[in-house]
């Protein structure tokens, strides 16, 4: 009876020597890949809008197409805050009390206010320039990437470990200030 206990010991030992512990590393390192790509395709898309001052539907489903391949869901946020100067008066009923300073505030425009405007309720073409979404020069835009679904590794992990909770998500900030309007 001791002897097959240390049999089945033994097996089992085996078992995650050989086979599940490199299963493990094998999925960490696709994990590992597939957020380099994330972060790779969203870090060209950023400088992309950075770049032109706009974002058109045709950018928007390549992201979207880029990301899918990765293999993994991923939630996107998209933030613009646009630059506004406002006029500094002493007296704002009055015009003469003008401060010669202005102040700079950020409007943030939310993800949703931009898709409404790269997807309207229309049957407008996707290449009409009514469709393009338009930032300013010195505007800020911001992409956060949250990734939804829980990996292979994270589960295989758990597995072993015997943990009930999955993993934190994944997630990437990327933006920055746009440089150019070229629309």
């Amino acid at each position: 009876m001791v002897d097959a206990m240390r049999v089945w010991l033994a097996l089992m030992l085996v078992m995650l020597l050989l086979f599940i512990f490199p299963l493990r590393d094998t999925f960490q390192r696709h994990d590992e890949m597939s957020e380099l790509v994330a972060m790779k395709v969203a870090t060209a898309y950023v400088d992309a809008v950075r770049d032109k001052g706009v974002i058109t539907p045709q950018m928007w489903i390549s992201l979207m197409e880029d990301l899918h391949r990765t293999g993994y869901v991923y939630d996107i946020e998209m933030e613009h805050y646009e630059k506004h100067y406002v006029p500094t008066y002493t007296d704002p009923v009055q015009h003469n009390s003008f401060q010669n300073e202005f102040m700079t505030h950020y409007q943030m425009v939310h993800h949703r206010g931009m898709m409404n405007k790269l997807f309207p309720n229309t049957s407008v073409d996707l290449s009409d320039s009514s469709r393009l979404y338009r930032l300013k020069a010195g505007d800020y835009f911001q992409v956060t990437l949250h990734r939804l679904d829980e990996t292979r590794s994270s589960r295989l992990t758990r597995w072993l470990t015997f943990d009930a909770d999955p993993a934190t998500a994944f997630s990437i900030p990327i933006g920055g200030m746009v440089r150019n309007e070229t629309y």
